[in-house]
Parts: structure tokens; sequence; C-alpha cells
């Protein structure tokens, strides 16, 4: 419809103009004619009131000639105009199929679809109890969950994550309009208004593909303007989601080398394991690096024996060893200078420690998430709990067998922000580890911190694919103060369910019992 108005002005224009250069070919020689029979016959007098009036005609028309290459120039751009218009109408055309481009019934039909499968205002007959989709409760300040989160609190300020604040304040405004709206129904005089302030708590649930459901309570401050026996309004809410878009597309290779960095002092036994590991991946996928960066003499002749070995038995020589003899133990110290020997332009990085087992499907885990200068990818490793606090001393089944997703085998390692891939241009960027931190930890959670600081995306996600097995952990008093407390919650953590803990300690308490009496 736009292209065929713009068509048709473009017409219009086009013949006014050609009429008025027609006009313009008959009266200017016509006034040039005029002006010399004038100036033949006419007396000098004449002659100058003619001349005075050609000259007047003279300007006029050198003013018409400027406005017509004015018009000339707005036609041209009309024009330009037109055909990019059209060009858009091709593109617009073959998007025409997507939902998002559907007239206003046709929404309203998708939405009410939407509002009916999740059945808003009536119940569901589901399989058993735990299929019920329990809600969150929130107030104007705090939204009260069930799932914990990283900061393991059962409650949580909604204006300490951006898409709270923008949701919940939201839907509550939404609830005030509706009350506000809908007054003469509610049995609530015109005079009374309602705001944010008569909000008391509501409650939200997501339904998967559907939308989000509120329920939302009020209560007037004042009751002035309202029956006796009327205190409480309720607005059920319901927000659908749109139909799917798809955003962007794109591709990677398979064949991009995956850089393992892995710091490493002592520990050769776990280290022979870590390789048994690392050699199933490259039966697999052989598009990868090892740098192994070693702390201290004791054990460095060990380690290059043991590569050495690994060359000889699978052919793999896409590896080096990174020695630091003479300093004191640092993670952070050591990955920087696993970074900093390799010599390839911006290699994909994928920092990790020897306690971790892995499979060769996490590569292309590592690959998809992880997309210089746009995303890291720090994935939620499974961290296996102490065998000999979950399990009887005669059932404690093997290792691999361990490496099972379940409740009593181990936690999501929440709280862990060690393992992650990412490109070394963003490393560097983002000014790479603090190498004032002594010992482990705490150095991978600041570089995660300046990481969801940036512009760049944090890919956060438990993944299926990486195992932490389980290993006495020792913490140095003389560490800083925070290190040495997130390393005692996460010894802590680590060694069982809290179930598991409480057996344990009710046994131990038991058996004291019994050896008193």
């Amino acid at each position: 419809m736009v292209s065929k108005r713009l068509l048709v002005r473009f017409i219009s224009v086009v013949i006014i103009v050609a009429l008025f250069l027609i006009m313009l070919d008959v009266s200017v020689p016509y006034l040039r004619r005029v002006a010399e029979e004038q100036k033949i016959a006419g007396s000098w007098g004449n002659q100058l009131k003619w001349s005075e009036k050609f000259e007047q005609s003279d300007k006029i028309i050198r003013s018409l000639h400027h406005q017509i290459q004015d018009l000339e120039s707005a036609l041209e751009t009309k024009k330009s105009q037109l055909i990019k218009i059209e060009e858009q109408k091709e593109e617009i055309s073959t998007e025409e199929s997507n939902p998002l481009y559907m007239d206003g019934d046709k929404v309203l039909h998708f939405l009410h679809e939407q509002i009916s499968k999740a059945r808003v205002l009536k119940g569901q007959r589901l399989r058993n109890e735990y299929s019920v989709n329990e809600f969150r409760m929130f107030d104007r300040t705090f939204v009260y969950k069930m799932d914990l989160g990283l900061k393991q609190r059962p409650q949580d300020v909604i204006s300490s994550r951006y898409d709270w604040n923008s949701e919940f304040p939201s839907v509550i405004n939404f609830g005030v309009e509706s009350l506000n709206s809908g007054g003469r129904r509610l049995e609530v005089t015109p005079t009374y208004r309602f705001t944010e302030k008569d909000f008391v708590h509501g409650l939200s649930r997501t339904e998967a593909g559907m939308g989000v459901h509120y329920e939302l309570v009020y209560k007037p401050i004042s009751s002035a303007n309202l029956p006796k026996d009327i205190k409480l309004f309720y607005v059920t809410v319901f927000r659908p989601l749109a139909p799917p878009k798809a955003i962007q597309t794109r591709s990677s290779p398979t064949s991009e080398t995956v850089y393992f960095i892995v710091p490493l002092q002592n520990r050769i036994d776990t280290f022979q394991m870590f390789m048994e590991y690392f050699k199933d991946t490259i039966q697999a996928d052989q598009n990868v690096h090892l740098t192994v960066v070693y702390f201290g003499k004791v054990g460095l002749f060990s380690l290059n024996q043991e590569m050495e070995e690994f060359r000889n038995k699978t052919g793999f020589t896409q590896f080096s060893v990174v020695s630091v003899l003479n300093e004191e133990f640092s993670r952070g110290k050591a990955l920087q200078r696993g970074v900093n020997s390799l010599t390839v332009e911006n290699p994909l990085l994928f920092f990790c420690d020897i306690d971790i087992a892995f499979s060769p499907e996490f590569l292309t885990q590592c690959r998809s998430h992880s997309q210089a200068g746009v995303s890291v990818f720090y994935p939620v490793v499974f961290s296996l709990y102490n065998p000999s606090v979950v399990f009887d001393k005669d059932t404690v089944p093997e290792l691999r067998d361990r490496q099972v997703i379940k409740n009593n085998y181990g936690f999501w390692r929440d709280f862990g922000f060690g393992m992650t891939c990412q490109y070394k241009s963003d490393f560097v960027e983002i000014g790479g580890f603090d190498l004032n931190i002594r010992g482990w930890g705490t150095e991978d959670s600041l570089l995660y911190r300046k990481f969801s600081q940036s512009n760049l995306q944090v890919i956060r996600t438990p993944v299926n694919t990486l195992f932490h097995h389980w290993h006495a952990k020792e913490c140095d008093a003389s560490w800083a103060k925070e290190q040495y407390e997130s390393c005692l919650k996460s010894r802590a953590r680590t060694e069982g369910s809290m179930k598991d803990l409480g057996l344990l300690y009710f046994k131990m308490k038991e058996s004291l019992e019994e050896k008193e009496s």
C-alpha cells in the first residue's frame, strides 16, 4: 500500500512539472515578442515601463528555473526511496509466514490458546505429587523461593537481579491499573484509586512453553470508600509467551583446537588418572592441546617421564610442560603462565584441574558457547561426595561408575568457577587473574566477577560432561580471610549431602554413648 501511494504521488509531480515547463515554453517567447513590439511602436515612457516589466519577468523565470531544478532533485530522491521500499516489500513478503507478522485477530487467538493451555483459572490432573509446578512468593521487596541459588538464600532482594527488578514491579503496577479500570465491578467507589502501596503479596510460576502465571493480592490502605465486608482484592495475570523467533543463526568449525591449561604441583598419581580421561578424549577428537604448568622440582622428572610415555603409547604430540621451579604455588599464576606460553593467534582456552573427569562431548559444548568478543562459557560441574561418607565400605562403586548425576552421589558445584572456556583475547582484555593470591581458590571467582561486570555474555549452566572427583582438601589458616573461609565452606559442602552428614553424626553420637555406657 505504501509503495502504491508513493507511485501515485510520483506520477502526479511529474505531470505538474511537465505542464509547468510547457507553460514556460509558451509564455517566455510571447513576453519577448510583446516587449519588442511595444519597444518599436510605443512612446519612450511606454518602452521604459515594458522594459521594467520584462526585467521582472526575467527574474521570475530565473526563479522558476531554480524551483524546477529543486523539483527534479526531489523527484530523484522520491524515486530512490520508492526503489528501497520495493526492495523492503520483497524482504517482508518472505517473512509474512512467521507468527510474529500475524494480524491482530490471529495474535489474539494465539494468546487465548496459550492461556487456555496454561489452565490458569482451573486445575489440571497430574501424574503424581512430584508433577506439581510450585509458585514462588514475592512482595514489593523480596522474592521467597525454594531454589536457593548461588547465594544459598531462601529469600532474595528483588533489586539484586535486573530481570526481577523489571518483572515484579511491572506486574504489580499492571494489577493496579486493572483494579482501577474495573472499579465498579469490584464494588469500589470511583473516588478510590489503587496504588502499588496497596499491594500485599503475589505468587508467580512459569508454565513452560506458555507463559508466566501471577496471582496478585491487594489490600487498600484506606477503607473509607469501601464496603465493610470487602477488604482484599485479587488479580490473576498471565503473561503469554510469544511465538518463537529466530534471532541469529551461526556456525563454527568442529575442528577448532581447544587448549587445555592445567596447573599442577606434586600429585602425579592423580595426574595419571587425568591422562586416562584425556586419552579417551583424543581417541574421539584430536583437536586439542595440553599445557601443564608444574610448580617445584620434586616430581618434575616423573611428570616429564609420564608425558613421554603417553606420547609413545598414543602418538599424541600436541602438549607442552611449563616448569616454575622456585616460586610458591598459585593457581592463578600457573594458569596465567600457561596462557602466556601459547604463541598461536587467539586460542580457545579451557582452564582445567586434574580432579576433573570429562567426556569428548564437552569439547562441543566448549566450542559452541564461547565466542570471541561475545561470550565466555562457565560450566557448572557435578561434584562427587566423599565415598567413605555416602557409601558403605564394602559397596563403594568404582570411580567411573560413580560419575552419575544423582542426589546421593554428588551436587552441582554452583560456587565453583575454576572450569571455564574463553578466548585468549577476552581473557587478556578483562585483565587476567589476580596474581597476588596465594594457593588455591578466590582467583577464579574474581575473574568470574570481572566478566559478569563486562559487556560479554556469561554462559553459566550445569553440564553433563564434567565431574569433579572428591579429594581431601587442606585449608591454610595463613591465607587471606576470604580465601580461607571459602576453602572451609567448600570442604564442608563436598563431604556429603545433608542427609548423609546427619546420619553420620547420629551414628557417631550413638557410638560414643555406647562407649560411655
